[in-house]
C-alpha cells in the first residue's frame, strides 16, 4: 500500500489537503502514512512509509513489542519484559535485575544486542530484534547440546560385560573358558590346606625317623653279634684230651 502522495510506484501528487485526523475512509492519506513510519520506527522496519508485506506480516503478528518503559507501571513487572531480560543475560548481554520493568539497563542491553547483530540501536523489541533474539537462543541451546554430545562420545564405553559374584560355596564351580578372573578361595579352604600341608610334613618327618631308628637299631646288633668272643672248649672235652695223651705218654 502507497500513501495518496504516491499513487503508486511511479509516484503523483496528492490534490487533497491532510485532515486534522485520520478517519477510517479506506484512504492512505499522510495522517495514516505518518503513523506508518511511526509503526516502522518503533518496530525496526526500514523507515519509508509503505506498507509494503513486511510493514503488514509486522502488523498482523501476535508477537508483541516491546518499548522502553514497559512493566514499570505494573505491580512485579511485566512477564514479557522478564522472559527479554532472562534471554538477554543466556546470551551474555547483562540486562541488571530480572524485574520485568524495561529501565535504563535493560534498554543498554537491548541497543548492545542490536549493535552485535547489525540491527539499529533503538532499544525497541519489534520483529527483527525478537526473530534475531530467537535465533540467538536457538543456536545456543544446539551448540550445548553438540557439545554435550561430543562430551559423551569422548569418554570411554562402559563395558557390556558384568562383573561376576564372588562364589561363596566350595562347590560353585567356574566355567573353564573364564580364566581371566580368578575368584579368591575362602579363608576357610586356605586355612585347611595349610593344615594339611603341615600333618603331611609331620608325617614325613615322623616316618624318616622310624627308618633312621630302624636302621640304627639294625647297624647296632650286627656290630654286636660281629665282635662277640669264641667261646672256651669245654672242661670236660678238655680234660679227655689230656688224660688220653697221659695214657698214650705212659704206654709208649
Amino acid at each position: 500500500m502507497y500513501p495518496l502522495s504516491h499513487a503508486g510506484p511511479a509516484g503523483s501528487t496528492d490534490s487533497g489537503r491532510p485532515r486534522a485526523r485520520s478517519p477510517i475512509d479506506g484512504r492512505y492519506g499522510p495522517l495514516t502514512e505518518q503513523a506508518v513510519r511511526r509503526f516502522q520506527a518503533t518496530h525496526g522496519l526500514t523507515v519509508d512509509g509503505v506498507a509494503g508485506p513486511v510493514t503488514l506480516a509486522a502488523l498482523t503478528s501476535p508477537t508483541p513489542v516491546l518499548y522502553p518503559g514497559a512493566g514499570l507501571g505494573q505491580q512485579g513487572g511485566s512477564t514479557s519484559v522478564r522472559t527479554l531480560q532472562r534471554t538477554l543475560g543466556h546470551l551474555g548481554f547483562s540486562p541488571g535485575p530480572v524485574d520485568g520493568r524495561y529501565g535504563q539497563q535493560t534498554l543498554r542491553a537491548v541497543e548492545r544486542f542490536q549493535r552485535a547483530h547489525r540491527l539499529e540501536p533503538n532499544g525497541v523489541v519489534g520483529i527483527r530484534t525478537g526473530r534475531a533474539l530467537s535465533a540467538s537462543r536457538l543456536h545456543r541451546v544446539s551448540l550445548r547440546h553438540s557439545t554435550h554430545r561430543r562430551l559423551r562420545e569422548r569418554r570411554p564405553a562402559p563395558s557390556s560385560r558384568r562383573s561376576r559374584p564372588t562364589a561363596r560355596h566350595p562347590s560353585v564351580v567356574r566355567p573353564a573358558g573364564d580364566i581371566g578372573h580368578v575368584p579368591a578361595l575362602p579363608v576357610t579352604l586356605l586355612l585347611l590346606g595349610i593344615a594339611m600341608m603341615g600333618l603331611g610334613v609331620a608325617t614325613l618327618g615322623y616316618e624318616r625317623t622310624r627308618a633312621k631308628a630302624r636302621r640304627s637299631r639294625a647297624s647296632e646288633s650286627w656290630r654286636a653279634v660281629s665282635i662277640r668272643p669264641a667261646s672256651p672248649p669245654d672242661s670236660r672235652e678238655s680234660n679227655g684230651s689230656l688224660v688220653g695223651t697221659t695214657d698214650e705218654r705212659e704206654r709208649s
